[in-house]
């Protein structure tokens, strides 16, 4: 007898499931899920329970993360251009160094031949 009234009652709760369906999808999915598990406690199907919380958390770390370290990629970047455009400046500053040095080199050597 006890058997027929815990079979009535889910019988007489079953009606609910549609209209909770068209209502409230996510309150039919807890129901569904209550009814299901013996300790009224949500599983994945594999009966592993979830982790789904914490792996947001790292996500979210691992994703700040990434983004911090492209920013950093992109500002070393940077620096590498600028440091690129003073060295090929510093070159060339050189180079013309160098040439007005080997003219007043030449200038002097032929200024200072004997008649």
């Amino acid at each position: 007898m006890t058997d027929n009234r815990i079979a009535a009652r889910r019988a007489g709760r079953l009606w609910l499931i549609p209209c909770l369906l068209l209502a409230q999808p996510a309150l039919a999915v807890k129901v569904l899920a209550a009814e299901a598990s013996p300790a009224g406690s949500v599983s994945q199907p594999t009966g592993k329970p979830q982790a789904l919380p914490k792996q947001q958390v790292q996500l979210a770390q691992h994703q700040a993360e990434v983004e911090r370290l492209q920013q950093h990629v992109s500002q070393l970047e940077t620096q590498n251009g600028q440091a690129s455009t003073r060295l090929q400046q510093q070159d060339r500053d050189i180079a013309e160094l160098q040439r007005q040095l080997q003219a007043a080199q030449g200038g002097a050597t032929t200024g200072s031949g004997h008649p």
